[in-house]
């Protein structure tokens, strides 16, 4: 999707296992759904671990998009820490953005979903914790939680919200939504020496159900490891 964009000059993806890149380049049904994109000339590939990677580089993008898995353990939720967040600013061109993948959108406790989750709340406040704003959207239709971060302070991200048309729940809000008003739990804030959000996305699991549960149909998740 994003080489649909002639404007982007470079894609860099890092990816942590030789095995998944050597899938997604060879195997024929998956190069009909990413298109070959990965022999594209634009992508450059990167065989590391991400929070390695982020502490030794010198790049700078104006984007760059987070999607690790679920936080479930604590190996994964040091990817979603102040400390890794707080170098990927440093990476940032100033009129740029991170976007994270962060988890289950609504609260179990608020079946009207109007209360984010613990696990999308605890990356929000973790952000605002190194002094950056950060603003979670969901897919409404399956519940998905994503939080953008803009390098610049000064953002508005309602009107930006309006401008692009997912504000509230019509039309491409329908797939893709933002609410100022959103309700928030009270959680504290991940770092490298507490490493909270793997205990808010358990206890998120455990609310869901049994070690394999359907997410509304559309994805399964597998507990444990």
């Amino acid at each position: 999707n994003l080489l649909a964009v002639p404007s982007i000059s470079e894609i860099i993806m890092v990816e942590l296992d030789p095995a998944m890149i050597q899938l997604a380049k060879t195997n024929k049904t998956l190069l009909q759904y990413n298109h070959r994109s990965l022999f594209h000339p634009k992508v450059r590939l990167i065989v590391d671990d991400a929070f390695r990677w982020v502490q030794g580089t010198q790049e700078k993008f104006d984007l760059i998009i987070v999607d690790f898995p679920a936080p479930k353990n604590l190996t994964l939720s040091r990817l979603f820490s102040a400390e890794f967040y707080s170098r990927m600013f440093q990476l940032v061109n100033p009129n740029g953005f991170v976007a994270i993948q962060a988890g289950p959108s609504y609260s179990y406790e608020d079946p009207t979903f109007n209360t984010l989750s613990e696990v999308t709340t605890c990356i929000k406040k973790t952000i605002n914790s190194i002094g950056h704003p950060a603003y979670p959207y969901v897919t409404p239709r399956d519940h998905e939680a994503f939080v953008l971060s803009p390098a610049d302070r000064n953002f508005d991200m309602k009107q930006f919200a309006k401008t692009v048309g997912i504000y509230g729940q019509t039309g491409i809000g329908m797939l893709c939504t933002y609410d100022a008003d959103w309700k928030e739990p009270s959680v504290d804030v991940n770092t490298l020496s507490t490493l909270r959000l793997s205990t808010y996305m358990l206890d998120w699991f455990k609310k869901a159900g049994k070690p394999f549960f359907y997410y509304h149909g559309s994805h399964a998740i597998f507990l444990p490891d």
